[in-house]
């Protein structure tokens, strides 16, 4: 019995199958399938019942499950003693004002604690955070999802065992420069930015393309995807595109004098997520708190 073995039967169970668990871990899928049946084989029993909608623990099997993420969060402990290494808490987080606000006030108080470090992961795509969280690479994460994705999203982040929070809900909105030629207009519409280049980019905050295409009736050769928010900015200031998603900084808007357009009745849920099979450290509590602060003062609805 090894901790890899261990390890890959936790995610098995969560996965619901051999086959979603081997695409998580990267592995081939006889690789995930023969670590199990030969953890089997050595206990005498078996841990799952196959089944063609998957993989499904039997009575001792969940006991067996149980114990191994005890077994595995042991064993991360255990690797990371060292009295000269500090404890890390990892945090994933996306762009938005009151949720780096809350991250900067945890890093100050924090800060002369030389026994923990704060990490702020960047925050990537939704499915990259699940593998992080899953796998004990993160220890939360708070990210914006577009509120007609959520009952998707509650059942991926159910099939593999993660457990969240709605904290509140925030609006989506249009953004243009000084330098766009309805800069001045009393009112703007969706319609009004239908022939416009939508600047997008990969930041997981963005609202998905497939979505706006219904709203803005947008064709692909309308949206101009980039990897970097300064340009974008640079881009929507001078008037050459515009963007949809959570309100930019006070800073940003300030610098580039962004005009923001409240498209109603689209929103964000602002979602907590954690995984139950490891305790949540403390400065990972005081982020929530601080967060909740933030959101206060933002006038956040709340769920």
């Amino acid at each position: 019995m090894t901790i890899q073995q261990l390890q890959y039967l936790i995610e098995v169970y969560r996965a619901g199958s051999v086959l979603r668990a081997a695409k998580s871990l990267f592995l081939s899928q006889s690789t995930v399938s023969t670590a199990v049946t030969s953890l089997e084989d050595e206990l005498g029993y078996p841990i799952f019942n196959r089944s063609k909608t998957g993989m499904i623990p039997t009575a001792r099997g969940l006991q067996v499950i149980e114990r191994a993420t005890h077994i595995c969060e042991n064993y991360r402990l255990l690797t990371q003693i060292d009295e000269n290494v500090r404890r890390k808490v990892r945090i994933a987080l996306p762009s938005y004002t009151p949720i780096y606000r809350a991250f900067t006030k945890l890093v100050a108080e924090t800060v002369s604690d030389k026994s923990v470090a704060i990490y702020n992961i960047p925050s990537g795509s939704l499915t990259e955070i699940i593998e992080k969280l899953v796998l004990f690479d993160a220890d939360m994460s708070v990210r914006l999802i577009h509120e007609p994705r959520m009952l998707a999203v509650e059942s991926t982040l159910s099939s593999k065992g993660l457990n969240w929070k709605i904290l509140g809900s925030i609006p989506v909105v249009m953004q243009i420069g000084p330098g766009h030629r309805l800069y001045n207009a009393p009112e703007i519409t969706p319609q009004d930015l239908e022939n416009d280049t939508l600047v997008d980019s990969a930041t997981g905050s963005m609202v998905n393309n497939t979505f706006l295409k219904g709203v803005l009736k947008l064709n692909p050769e309308n949206t101009l995807y980039i990897s970097n928010n300064d340009i974008r900015y640079h881009l929507i200031a001078e008037g050459l595109g515009y963007s949809i998603g959570a309100e930019a900084s006070e800073h940003v808007q300030n610098v580039y004098k962004l005009r923001s357009i409240p498209l109603n009745g689209l929103a964000y849920h602002l979602v907590a997520i954690t995984n139950p099979a490891r305790e949540l450290p403390p400065e990972a509590h005081r982020y929530m708190e601080l967060l909740q602060e933030e959101l206060k003062k933002e006038h956040i609805q709340k769920k």
